[in-house]
This record gives structure tokens, C-alpha cells and sequence, in this order.
């Protein structure tokens, strides 16, 4: 009798992680694996209207004070500024985000024509940070171009899903082959310093 009862149990976990599984799929894009990159999915951050969530990168649009307040308490690490200067209207932002305890640093984005520097920076202190981060701007077009970039360059997404994801979370048209550029950029750097990195390693036996 026990032993019956312990298979229908597993039958029924199984046809709710069945029935869970096709609800996901069907409503946002998922590329997640057990080593692999996670999923993007739509998020809640108090009052903000659009927010998305991969792992610990949070994107939104507009945060306001309750937001920021709900992001200190929960443990998120660093708050980026992805608003052009011309956006920038809350001069008092920076320290009311820094007093709640939270890092706040602003990164001028313009999505069609990508800075390098500006673009290495963001990545940067999204790989440095010790706990959630926030990436916002005023409309998430910015916040949704950068993060396509992290996805196929950090997380290793081939670059054609990036750009999905990118579109799914606010990326507007026009911005792809800005995109496609940092993408091409960064992954030669990255092979280029892996090549030089091994051939000291060689040089050195």
C-alpha cells in the first residue's frame, strides 16, 4: 500500500513539473540547463512597470524611491544608470540610492552606437558585484541593448538567441548591429588574451 501511494505521489510531482515546464516555455524565453545560462522572465520590483530578470541582472524602467527601497532590502549590491545626460532630470538620485545603502554609478548608453569604454564598464561592474544588480533607464531600450551584449558575450548565448532576448526585454530596431559589433569586439579580445595567455603558459614549461 505505501509503495502504491509513493508512485501516484511521484506521478502527480511529475505532471505539475510537466505542467509548469509548458507554462514557462510559453510565455518567455528560456535557454537555461543545469550549467548552462539562465532563463529571462518577467519580474516585480514594487511599483516599476516593466521589469525583467535574468539570474542576479535585474532590468527596469523608471524605478522610483519605494523600488530602490525594496531593492536595498533585498540585498541587491550596485544600481546602474543607464540614462543619457539629456534623461537625467533627479539630480538628487545618486544620494538617496547611495544612503539606502545600495552602489549607484551612471553609464551614459546610447543604443545605436555603442561605446566601447562604456560598454566594458558596464559588463565589468556587473561581474564584479557581490549580489543582485539593477540596470535601468528611462524607456529600457538601453538597459535592454546592454544586456543583449552581456547575454552573448558573459553568458555565452549564441548571439542570434541574445538578440531575441534582447527584443523580448525592450530592444528596440536598429540597435542589432550595434549589438552584433560589441558582441564580434569583445568575444576576439577575449580570444585573443586566451591565445597570448596560453602561449605564455607554453613558453614558460
Amino acid at each position: 500500500m505505501r509503495k502504491g501511494r509513493r508512485s501516484r505521489r511521484a506521478l502527480c510531482a511529475l505532471a505539475l513539473v510537466g505542467a509548469f515546464a509548458l507554462g514557462s516555455c510559453a510565455s518567455t524565453p528560456d535557454v537555461s540547463t543545469d550549467d548552462g545560462p539562465c532563463a529571462v522572465e518577467p519580474a516585480e520590483l514594487g511599483e516599476v512597470d516593466t521589469c525583467f530578470r535574468c539570474g542576479d541582472v535585474y532590468l527596469a524602467t523608471a524605478p522610483d524611491e519605494s523600488a530602490f527601497e525594496l531593492a536595498a532590502r533585498r540585498g541587491f549590491a550596485l544600481v546602474l544608470d543607464l540614462r543619457s545626460e539629456s534623461a537625467v532630470r533627479e539630480a538628487s538620485m545618486a544620494r538617496d540610492v547611495r544612503r539606502l545603502g545600495l552602489d549607484y554609478v551612471r553609464v551614459a548608453i546610447e543604443p545605436s552606437a555603442l561605446d566601447d569604454a562604456a560598454i566594458d564598464e558596464v559588463l565589468r561592474m556587473i561581474e564584479a558585484a557581490n549580489g543582485p544588480v539593477l540596470l535601468f533607464c528611462d524607456q529600457g531600450t538601453r538597459c535592454a541593448t546592454v544586456f543583449a551584449v552581456y547575454r552573448a558575450v558573459v553568458q555565452g548565448v549564441d548571439l542570434e538567441t541574445a538578440l531575441e532576448d534582447g527584443r523580448f526585454v525592450g530592444m528596440k530596431p536598429g540597435t542589432e548591429e550595434a549589438v552584433r559589433a560589441q558582441v564580434t569586439r569583445l568575444r576576439k579580445d577575449t580570444a585573443s588574451s586566451a591565445s597570448a595567455t596560453s602561449a605564455s603558459a607554453t613558453s614558460s614549461i
